[in-house]
């Protein structure tokens, strides 16, 4: 794959570089057919190093060429390479990507040829799938491999073998009466895996919720998720310490048109060796402000060192820094802040061993065949699956064939469906996401729709079949009952008028013998007057289960009352107003809690004027019956390892009571062409969720003037005072930062900067810092220029030290997006304070770099 992915960057490289040169008619078909179909954005760097270091050595090569100031040479940037129907049939594209501030998922390189329905394809593809005919033999999953096609007629076939990249996995989670945030167990989530139901709903990204696919939580957009609701999450996981094997499979499908399709489908899972505890080191720059949060990329194993250093000099946990804490004052690892302002000018490394994930647990095979046959034409279907799968382990070998029928058929405006599934508790396939489990189901419904008017009614009925895994790796199955009865009616008219829906749900479950019964009733409205738009729902709840409630369980009748409005109004001068408000309570047991969150927001962004500005407010509280203990609605049942997606649970956060508010206001205000104006006003505050259980109040003040003579002027004024919750501990700064910039006419241009960061004494290890930076530079002729570079920075209190650093610097332009950097540069790093040992160095020497920059 390296050699593939040098081949392929240096040769697009030069390629788009030659492409500005002159080029013979000879190469015109060239230009047309290759290098006019290739686009490039984003910068690289390759260089190399030759410098004299004394002092501490780990410090410099911590601080220089992106981390990585122990190599000779570097290769550091980040360029996506994307090429379409090159020389008529060729595809790809490629990001790479390699600094010190790397998203681990961002690096990937895919290449393509289609031609004929036939598709060859090679590297790095998400939501890689085979033809997943078959219900119980799907795949789909981020790989790195080879995949080949064939489609054309009737015949259909796909055949992949890859590394996996990730770890499937599907995770259940009880509401805390909030929108959240709720930790889904595992960091770094592949981007877009996820797939996400409440109590057996869809919910959509963006409209229903909100995702950190870093730390791996999800918040929920309006909506409060009551203790009484099930939150499903289907998702990959990236694995550091961990690998889930090599996949092989195909999948054959044969359509005789009214006759039927017919599919077949084989995929194998071929488990390897563990690739050992390794360590890796995330670089962050500094944040400024103590409540926020450094996430790691991955989690941590908390029994290995986390190592934690700011410019090279070692903190302490806390006396520098303290770990995030879930509301069950669990300690999580990979979220991380500071007791004081870290200025941005500051490097922060954290060294420490991503947590091994365990994903299969042996070899997986399955082999299945599909049959579906359309009823009258396209009015409906029946499609008969079937699938015999096993996991070849030395200590607990399962095997075993799943089977299941679907059905589906129009009756004008009327459509009815049925399906049954029999996936025994000894059946396993390849791991893959869905919300597939080991159950026998039966799933009956009806739909209406004509005109504005629709209905519906469904009921399913399953015994899931819930396996645990002992110490010894032997495993117990035990079998749970789920149930539910849903009723709806709709009106939807297509003219003005009111629209509204009401539904009713019944759901009943047993789970590790104590049985639960709830019933729902939901309304909700909407209306659109003139530019206001409406929204408006009530929801009712009544049940019974076993309730934990001050550490006690008992079997228990509890109620729930719901309320949620939506609403904004724009105006054709500018004017937004929105907002959404939530209300529940919660009553069982003799207590009551309730729950709330509202969020106002409003912006005034007119065509033309000097003014506009941006305000929001957000209020959420959980409430002290925020969770219910062992209560469980069933929709949750089965999934956390089963037959489909393999791996133990990781995490155990819990996503108990919480408490958030917060207040930003942004006006800008133009003072004339050449001077403008922009404010903020921030305060939050936090408890019982990650964030970091404090206060925090900032403002600030910034202008921007132009000076004429393309002379710019800018400078910002910031306070931010944050008090930690529960505690005495409380952290303040003052920032000011200044910068001169100019290019006038002719071959001079230049900058001039000051930051200073003053923490007011607010505890024994504040740190004050200030720096200065500038560089002037004289442009020799279109093709090469010569500047210097200076750089001062120093803190004072806590762990004082200096910096400086001087450069000179030739740059001759080579093509139009190639040049060539020659440079010698001095920095010095001093402790102050003589008792400190480490990050202190001196060096200086020459560097050789060449550039490529393709902007974007």
């Amino acid at each position: 794959m390296k050699a593939v992915r040098g081949i392929a960057v240096w040769g697009a490289l030069a390629s788009a570089g030659l492409a500005h040169a002159h080029l013979p008619p000879l190469f015109d078909w060239l230009d047309k057919s290759v290098l006019k179909r290739i686009s490039i954005t984003g910068r690289r760097t390759v260089g190399l190093h030759m410098h004299s270091v004394s002092g501490d050595r780990e410090a410099f090569d911590s601080l220089n060429y992106f981390g990585q100031g122990s190599k000779r040479f570097t290769d550091t940037g980040q360029m996506t390479l994307v090429g379409n129907q090159v020389l008529g049939f060729f595809n790809f594209n490629m990001t790479l990507t390699d600094d010190r501030y790397t998203d681990p998922q961002s690096k990937r390189i895919w290449l393509d040829y289609k031609r004929d329905g036939f598709q060859l394809g090679y590297g790095d593809l998400t939501s890689a799938s085979l033809l997943n005919t078959n219900e119980f033999a799907r795949y789909t999953k981020t790989l790195s491999g080879a995949t080949f096609g064939y489609n054309k007629g009737r015949l259909s076939f796909k055949a992949l073998r890859t590394e996996s990249k990730s770890s499937a996995r599907t995770r259940s989670l009880q509401g805390a009466n909030s929108p959240g945030p709720y930790f889904i167990g595992d960091s770094q989530i592949v981007n877009d895996s996820e797939e996400v139901k409440v109590d057996g709903m869809t919910m959509r990204q963006g409209l229903d919720y909100t995702i950190n696919y870093q730390v791996g939580s999800i918040t929920f957009v309006n909506r409060i998720v009551p203790p009484t609701s099930t939150i499903v999450m289907s998702y990959e996981t990236l694995g550091y310490n961990s690998t889930s094997g090599t996949v092989q499979g195909a999948g054959l499908s044969y359509d005789m048109g009214k006759y039927g399709r017919l599919g077949f489908t084989a995929i194998e899972q071929v488990a390897r060796g563990g690739t050992g505890l390794n360590s890796r080191t995330d670089r962050f720059q500094g944040y400024e402000s103590p409540a926020s949060p450094y996430i790691l990329d991955f989690e941590p194993l908390s029994t290995r060192p986390i190592v934690v250093k700011v410019n090279g000099i070692l903190q302490i946990e806390n006396v520098d820094y303290v770990f995030g804490k879930d509301s069950g004052n669990n300690t999580i690892y990979s979220i991380i802040f500071f007791l004081r302002p870290i200025p941005a000018i500051n490097e922060v490394t954290v060294a420490y061993t991503p947590k091994p994930l365990q994903t299969i647990d042996g070899d997986r095979r399955v082999i299945g065949f599909d049959y579906k046959l359309p009823l009258n034409g396209k009015k409906g279907f029946v499609h008969y699956s079937q699938a015999s799968g096993e996991l070849q382990n030395g200590i607990n070998p399962l095997s075993g064939t799943a089977r299941g029928v679907k059905a589906e058929y129009s009756f004008g405006d009327l459509k009815a469906r049925a399906s049954m599934r029999d996936v025994p508790s000894n059946f396993v396939t390849v791991e893959t996401r869905g919300f597939n489990r080991n159950e026998k189901a039966l799933d009956v419904g009806l739909d209406y729709q004509k005109k504005a008017w629709g209905w519906g009614l469904s009921a399913n009925d399953s015994t899931i079949s819930v396996r645990t895994n002992k110490a010894d790796g032997t495993s117990v199955v035990n079998e749970s009952k789920y149930a539910n009865q849903r009723a709806f009616v709709s009106y939807n008219p297509s003219a003005k008028g009111i629209t509204w829906a009401m539904e009713h749900n019944r759901t009943q479950s047993k789970f590790s013998g104590s049985d639960t019964k709830i019933d729902t009733t939901a309304l909700s409205a909407s209306k659109s007057f003139g530019k206001l738009n409406t929204r408006l729902s009530l929801e009712h709840q009544s049940g019974i289960g076993p309730i934990t409630v001050d550490e006690t369980t008992q079997r228990g009748a509890l109620s729930l009352d719901a309320l949620r409005f939506i609403g904004d109004y724009s105006t054709n001068n500018g004017w937004f107003f929105g907002g959404r408000a939530s209300l529940s309570q919660t009553k069982t047991l003799g207590k009551t809690g309730q729950g709330s969150d509202l969020t106002l927001s409003t912006s005034y962004r007119p065509m033309s004027g000097p003014f506009d500005f941006e305000a929001t407010f957000s209020k959420s509280d959980s409430g002290s019956l925020a969770t219910l203990g062992g209560f469980q609605n069933g929709s949750g049942i089965g999934y956390g390892g089963n037959g489909f997606s393999g791996g133990s649970l990781s995490g155990g956060f819990v996503n108990g009571a919480s408490d958030y508010q917060f207040v930003q206001i942004t006006p800008n205000y133009r003072v004339s062409n050449k001077a403008t104006l922009n404010s903020r006003l921030y305060q939050s505050r936090s408890s019982g969720i990650y964030n970091s259980n404090s206060e925090t109040t900032s403002y600030g003040l910034g202008v921007t003037w132009d000076l004429g003579n393309s002379t710019l002027l800018t400078t910002s004024f910031d306070k931010t005072a944050t008090r930690f919750l529960g505690v005495a501990t409380r952290s303040d700064s003052l920032a000011f930062d200044m910068a001169l910039m100019g290019n006038p006419a002719g071959q001079w241009s230049y900058r001039l900067g000051m930051n200073t960061l003053i923490s007011g004494n607010s505890s024994d290890f504040a740190q004050d810092s200030l720096g200065f930076d500038g560089y002037m530079r004289y442009k020799i002729n279109n093709r090469s220029n010569a500047s210097v570079q200076f750089a001062y920075g120093r803190t004072s209190g806590y762990l004082p030290q200096t910096d400086n650093f001087f450069g000179a610097f030739y740059e001759h332009q080579l093509y139009r997006n190639v040049s060539l950097i020659g440079s010698y540069k001095v920095r010095r790093v001093s402790n102050l304070d003589s008792a400190l040992i480490n990050g202190a160095y001196r060096s200086n020497g020459f560097d050789l770099e060449l550039n490529f920059n393709f902007g974007g």
